[in-house]
């Protein structure tokens, strides 16, 4: 919430619990004390490990500096795409050609090639559906007049799945038993390899396999 512009109401002073693990987010959380023209921003950072403290040194030197990795704009996301392509639809029926002219006026897909932008369309329209994987047609596509036409869940989707920020997903950690013992953020478990000891609560623990849901130690 602290990233977001969520009205937080006036905060004097945050404290940052942490690495943030990057200067635009220390300096986004920090900047919502003082939030007022002419206002100082304060913060706090406050390390729980060694590791921690290096960190946060590093980060509150380039907060000083406001050393800002470059901002890298994506280049022909589909997901978002995809989104958008529902959006129109569901105001009505939409020619093909016309949604494509559409999203190219927007900078990231100024080169958006056709083929990818009609391989969406037959996402969307229910043609690339898999036994166990939830891609319903979403929008009714006319390929004889190219076409594309709302379907009665249409806005629904529009309005209640659009966004592009993923919930963080959650691991459980089990032993070799069957023993629940925690969880883990999912981000730590896909840099995370078979092997590796990890610190779990006040217990060392060492990876023996990882799957789609669990990390069995």
């Amino acid at each position: 919430s602290l990233e977001l512009g969520i009205d937080m109401g006036l905060v004097d002073l945050v404290c940052q619990v942490e690495s943030p693990r990057s200067v635009a987010r220390a300096l986004q959380r920090v900047g919502r004390a003082g939030h007022l023209f002419g206002a100082a921003a304060k913060g706090r950072l406050l390390p729980k490990t060694r590791a921690d403290l290096l960190e946060l040194a590093a980060l509150a030197w380039g907060m000083r500096e406001v050393d800002l990795a470059p901002i890298k704009i994506p280049k022909n996301p589909l997901d978002i795409l995809a989104q958008q392509v529902v959006a129109m639809t569901a105001a009505g029926p939409l020619p093909a050609g016309k949604a494509l002219a559409i999203a190219r006026r927007a900078y990231p897909y100024r080169d958006l090639p056709e083929g990818a932008f009609r391989r969406v369309l037959s996402m969307l329209s229910g043609r690339m559906a898999r036994t166990g994987l939830p891609l319903r047609a979403r929008i009714s596509w006319d390929t004889v007049h190219d076409v594309l036409h709302p379907l009665p869940g249409t806005r629904h989707v529009a309005v209640t799945s659009g966004g592009a920020i993923p919930e963080a997903g959650q691991f459980g950690v089990y032993t070799e038993s069957g023993d629940r013992i925690g969880e883990l953020d999912e981000e730590f478990v896909w840099e995370s390899r078979e092997g590796e000891v990890i610190l779990l609560g006040t217990s060392r623990w060492r990876i023996l396999s990882i799957t789609h849901d669990r990390v069995v130690v």
